[in-house]
């Protein structure tokens, strides 16, 4: 990650990064883990309409990171 950030110039997002994908992961882990028990939801389409959205939400995301990046869409 360093060798990347310091060939595009921007060696600053390394703390930014380094610091909140650990906490990502864990959080959507333990998410993921809250979505696959039946007893946190009332009913089945409740639980499905909530998977839905949050997979949704991960795909966009990862899109988001593999085309954003390298066109600079966040900067």
């Amino acid at each position: 990650m360093l060798a990347l950030v310091l060939w595009q110039g921007n060696p600053n997002k390394v703390i930014v990064y380094a610091t909140t994908i650990p906490g990502y992961f864990a959080v959507y882990m333990i998410f993921t883990v809250i979505l696959a028990r039946n007893n946190f939801f009332v009913n089945r389409i409740q639980q499905l309409a909530v998977s839905s959205l949050y997979y949704l939400y991960l795909a966009l995301m990862i899109v988001f990171y593999v085309f954003g990046t390298p066109l600079g869409w966040y900067y």
